[in-house]
């Protein structure tokens, strides 16, 4: 079931408070989050660096749907200089904390406005929003109305007039996501309390902690099939992020310290999850990690390693319980969209501006 996300976007005219908080030496990630909130409010913005790695780079009805759709859609926003207004529904609630300092919410009349279609059917009419000739006319309309179910920041990179910008931003292209993630989802209290908690009881004391989610596409009672098993553990044990064992000896440890690996194993089963908050927190845990195995149509393990900065595995989708080979080798994720690899670049030629269709 696909989430549609919608958008104003405005021009521009010019009880957790009792417990203790551990500031951090980089509280505000090298100056990527703002000053100006309170701490105890929230508490995952001043705390998450205590659980996750530093940033990688300096900064220079789908709950996963939407989280890559609204990064899109605010990086949008401040390339044309707009006011975000999100209608987030009631399915949103209690998941992230305000980004903004001192935010007010405002009621004004919409004038003039023009309606951009970026669902997953749009057609070429729509895909004219990534052409530098209409988005030049966009600039004059006040109000932009947008409905989308995709992560675009892809087509924005291809947008001439946004490129210097965007350079300037991000002189790394695969960065992008990591930095608007960490910019602009954090937890609330009451997602941060069960993060911190699973964290503390399961992961904090491993050497090294390995993530894996896998989405499937078959119909199953429970949250793989044995295929998909043999498949994931064939892949861990050939990349050496699980040790190789035998089942059917005792495991005698050798003397000294011993490495320890902790493996956070999600499903998106309804099983396992009845609330948006159970599964943002999952995701959020997974961007913990230190290794990551997911495949190459699961949007959960997108936003887990974007937000975590990691070059996940990623384990090739099977056909009829089979895998034509195993694993591709760790990259990470921005150069590709949500609908890739059935989507490919088409260059307009008729159309001298720069304008780039993703089709």
């Amino acid at each position: 079931m696909i989430s549609l996300f919608s958008f104003l976007l405005v021009s521009r005219s010019e009880d957790y408070s009792s417990q203790p908080i551990e500031v951090p030496k980089d509280k505000l990630l090298g100056g990527l989050l703002a000053t100006g909130f309170d701490e105890k409010s929230y508490l995952s913005r001043y705390q998450s660096v205590l659980y996750g790695k530093a940033l990688i780079r300096e900064p220079s009805s789908y709950l996963i749907s939407r989280i890559l759709t609204l990064a899109s859609a605010f990086l949008y926003a401040f390339l044309t200089n707009r006011v975000l207004l999100v209608d987030h529904g009631a399915d949103m609630i209690n998941l992230f904390c305000e980004p903004f300092p001192e935010n007010n919410s405002t009621q004004t009349t919409v004038s003039s406005f023009l309606y951009l279609h970026l669902v997953h059917d749009y057609d070429d009419q729509d895909k004219l929003f990534f052409c530098d000739k209409d988005q030049t006319f966009m600039q004059h309309v006040a109000w932009l109305i947008m409905k989308t179910d995709n992560y675009f920041i892809p087509s924005l990179l291809l947008i001439p007039s946004f490129e210097k910008e965007l350079r300037n931003l991000f002189p790394e292209k695969g960065t992008v996501f990591h930095f608007l993630g960490r910019y602009l989802f954090h937890p609330t209290n009451q997602a941060w309390d069960l993060i911190t908690r699973y964290y503390q009881a399961y992961l904090a004391k491993a050497d090294e902690k390995i993530g894996i989610q896998i989405r499937v596409f078959e119909k199953e009672d429970g949250p793989y099939r044995q295929h998909t098993l043999d498949q994931i553990l064939a892949c861990t044990l050939k990349e050496n992020l699980l040790p190789e064992i035998n089942p059917k000896k005792h495991i005698i440890s050798p003397p000294g310290k011993n490495n320890t690996k902790a493996v956070l194993l999600s499903s998106l089963n309804s099983g396992y999850f009845e609330k948006n908050v159970k599964v943002w927190s999952e995701m959020y845990l997974l961007s913990l990690t230190d290794k990551l195995v997911t495949n190459s149509w699961s949007t959960f393990g997108y936003v887990a390693q974007g937000l975590g900065g990691l070059k996940p595995w990623i384990l090739i989708k099977t056909v009829n319980e089979t895998a034509p080979h195993l694993i591709d080798e760790p990259f990470r994720w921005n150069r590709v969209s949500t609908t890739l690899p059935s989507m490919t670049v088409r260059i307009r030629k008729e159309l001298t501006l720069g304008c780039l269709f993703l089709m």
